[in-house]
């Protein structure tokens, strides 16, 4: 494991790729080789403490947000991506946005899984979510998932 200079509270437990693999199955998503290695190395799920403020690109009035939790697989509830993915305003997101954390204000954090963003990682405001009358690609915050973590120290 790199070094993690976040403590995780509620943490899931550690998984394998076959683990991840039954999941990718049981739901019917193939997952990112880079999120796969976030849920494997950093922390499968759960709450950073502190929690770290992320700069966002492109929204007015909101420069940065706090990370209050991070979805995993078989992770308690409340960080399981299993449950975040039964939010209506998400499913209509998917398979192009997989959401993979959020803030306190319901905001949502997603990695972008076509082209021509594969990889990137984008921030939602909760009211872009549920608006149907627009198909949101929210707001930059990094162009991977390695970079996303160094928000947590990890490097």
């Amino acid at each position: 494991m790199k070094f993690n200079a976040i403590k995780w509270v509620d943490r899931g437990p550690d998984i394998d790729k076959n683990i991840v693999a039954q999941v990718e199955q049981r739901i019917g998503i193939r997952f990112p080789g880079a999120l796969v290695w976030f849920w494997t190395e950093v922390a499968n799920g759960g709450h950073p403490t502190p929690p770290p403020e992320i700069p966002l690109y492109g929204i007015e009035g909101h420069d940065l947000v706090d990370i209050d939790g991070i979805y995993g697989i078989a992770s308690l509830p409340g960080y399981d991506l299993a449950d975040a993915l039964k939010i209506p305003g998400i499913t209509r997101l998917l398979p192009r946005l997989l959401p993979i954390g959020f803030d306190p204000g319901g905001g949502r954090l997603f990695i972008v899984c076509d082209e021509p963003d594969y990889g990137q990682i984008r921030y939602m405001l909760l009211d872009d979510i549920w608006d149907e009358s627009q198909v949101p690609e929210g707001y930059f915050v990094a162009n991977n998932m390695q970079e996303f973590a160094e928000f947590f120290g990890v490097h």
